[in-house]
């Protein structure tokens, strides 16, 4: 049955996931990002000003502007500071998903543009330490199950319960482990967190999705 579900799961996501190609003419990807933060978001281009084009965030349905372009998306990711490490913890210095909105079939195009980029910059992608929608859910199971290019790295919990290293030391409550205060009753963890898809932080074994988006001219690097 747990393979049926993933099987299912699969085709869904494939069926249902769209990629650079599908992008119409006048809508792109915005990448704006340092060492610290990083942001994907779709924008269309409006106008032309003194040759060089103007974008804009590209809005879905039911906005307060009005508008309704149809394709619309964004995901922020940050890696984990020095700050951040006496809430979360360490988690292998991981990129971490602080935001993530789109409309359907765009988010994965997302989430691999953000894993690639926190690849590139040596770490790699983990789920909110706080809340993960059941869509996002669904994202990372596929990663897990299903792509033969994404990497999962296993994160320990708070208690270093599957090594006694503290630099993969991570709070695990969003995966049914331990959260990093150590405030749930140690009765409410489930014994297989480890196996759950938020329990790890995911590298790409390629810049796939961010090469077609510049070899479509898709890219605007700000």
């Amino acid at each position: 049955m747990k393979h049926l579900r993933q099987y299912i799961r699969q085709i869904l996501l494939t069926e249902a996931a769209k990629g650079p190609s599908d992008l119409p003419d006048d809508i792109f990807v915005q990448m704006k990002a340092d060492n610290e933060f990083a942001e994907f978001e779709i924008v269309k281009k409006r106008r032309e000003y003194n040759g060089e084009p103007v974008y804009s965030r590209a809005v879905g349905a039911g906005s307060a502007s009005g508008r309704d372009d149809g394709i619309y998306g964004s995901i922020q990711l940050y890696k984990i500071s020095s700050g951040e490490v006496d809430r979360v913890g360490p988690c292998l210095e991981a990129w971490m998903i602080s935001w993530s909105q789109a409309s359907p079939g765009y988010g994965p195009m997302l989430y691999d543009l953000a894993m690639e980029y926190a690849t590139a910059q040596g770490s790699g992608l983990m789920a909110d330490r706080g809340e993960v929608s059941g869509d996002a859910r669904k994202v990372w199971g596929y990663y897990l199950d299903s792509r033969s290019d994404v990497i999962p790295v296993q994160l320990d919990d708070a208690y270093s319960e599957l090594t006694d290293t503290y630099e993969d030391d991570c709070d695990q409550k969003v995966a049914g482990g331990s959260d990093w205060d150590a405030t749930i009753d140690q009765d409410d963890i489930d014994d297989n967190w480890p196996q759950h898809p938020l329990s790890k932080m995911y590298k790409k074994s390629n810049d796939s999705t961010t090469q077609e988006l510049k070899a479509l001219g898709k890219l605007v690097i700000l």
